[in-house]
């Protein structure tokens, strides 16, 4: 069974002069996070002791907490410095069955940079979707709802569902007119069909999730936050997630891809370089942006173009040109392979052409060797 909120009265979008506030909040040090977590929780017990609604400042400090993956520390075993004090703090803000819950959300509370959500939403808006009936699983405090063009966000109705009881609080005073479900994804009851989008930065990691309908599939968390989304968006609607890597290039996920071709086409993806959130979770981790088509003609599907994943050596110094320059064989899924072979050159050549740039023949014949077809692969979503 799932809870859904008392609605109340607030608003926050990453378009208002408050998200300036909160998008620096949101990307500052650790023990700042914390303090800013703090602050966000007394702010959160005062509303609900109060009846009041909040103010414009209040929202601010509510729209500034970021969840717990980012200061991780803080909940070891015997912690020092700020992280013993903070440990000390919490556990007498939140009690013990809280403190705990909080303390399990660790694994995979990493929240959004919200310049990546706005470039997100670009990317949504130019199927022709504006708004419709939208669902954000692993919700947070709502970033992806904060992301929506005001208009857009105000011709919609929001469901959110987030397993961390403080964050789906605080999402639900944000986004009074949402419906917030503070429950795990997997235990709530949606039609299949519902929705017009289901957007999202799932989960993700080697945890499985237990639910009957999916459970011979075996799939990892990330794998079924997209499986179950499969099911409850409408043909022809759209599912847009942050999840691994791991989804499209694990040889041990081809099963999955294969299941999910039969329902969703691929529309685009993006690689992201693994520093994508460092500023904002504190973590580096290797992501894609993907965008599947719900489909109910087999004519439309396009699974042989992202079913398979390849070998190929990665060398971090010729890519990026940071690292040692070492190569790494590596998996890479079939629909990035050719710009991976296309670009994997491109900082040699840019390098021969500044170097003999008073060669014009010699300039233009490296000039052309450059990929220059759209850019997928780490690099930022939509450029």
């Amino acid at each position: 069974m799932y809870t859904c909120l008392p609605k109340v009265f607030g608003f926050i979008n990453m378009y208002t002069t408050s998200q300036i506030q909160i998008e620096s909040n949101l990307k500052t040090t650790p023990k700042q996070r914390w303090e800013n977590n703090k602050r966000a929780i007394v702010t959160l017990q005062e509303l609900r002791a109060s009846g009041k609604y909040p103010t414009s400042e209040q929202l601010i400090t509510l729209g500034s907490f970021n969840g717990w993956g980012s200061i991780a520390q803080m909940f070891r075993l015997n912690p020092t410095g700020w992280e013993r004090t903070a440990q000390v703090e919490l556990k007498e803000l939140l009690g013990e069955t809280e403190y705990n819950n909080a303390k399990a959300s660790t694994l995979n509370a990493y929240y959004t940079d919200p310049a990546i959500i706005r470039s997100i939403w670009n990317v949504i808006n130019k199927t022709g979707l504006k708004n419709g009936r939208i669902l954000e699983p692993a919700c947070g405090t709502g970033l992806f709802f904060g992301g929506m063009k005001p208009h857009y966000q105000n011709k919609s109705e929001l469901f959110g569902v987030e397993i961390d009881p403080t964050a789906a609080a605080i999402a639900q005073y944000l986004y009074p007119e949402a419906v917030i479900h503070n429950s795990p994804f997997e235990s709530c009851q949606f039609p299949d069909n519902y929705f017009d989008l289901i957007v999202s930065n799932v989960p993700f990691g080697s945890l499985g999730i237990s639910d009957p309908r999916y459970d011979y599939l075996r799939l990892k968390i990330h794998n079924y936050f997209l499986a179950k989304s499969s099911d409850l968006v409408r043909v022809g609607g759209l599912v847009g997630i942050i999840t691994s890597s791991y989804t499209l290039d694990a040889p041990g996920s081809q099963r999955f891809r294969e299941w999910l071709g039969g329902k969703l086409k691929l529309l685009t993806a993006f690689r992201m370089p693994n520093d994508t959130f460092k500023d904002i979770a504190n973590t580096e981790v290797t992501t894609d942006f993907l965008l599947f088509q719900k489909i109910d003609d087999e004519k439309e599907i396009n699974s042989a173009k992202w079913l398979f994943s390849n070998k190929v050596n990665f060398d971090s110094q010729n890519w990026q040109g940071v690292g040692s320059g070492e190569t790494t064989e590596v998996y890479l899924n079939q629909y990035y392979c050719k710009e991976f072979d296309g670009r994997k050159y491109d900082l040699q050549y840019k390098k021969l052409i500044d170097d003999n740039n008073k060669d014009a023949n010699y300039s233009k014949h490296f000039q052309n060797k450059i990929y220059t077809d759209s850019h997928h692969l780490l690099c930022p979503i939509g450029k």
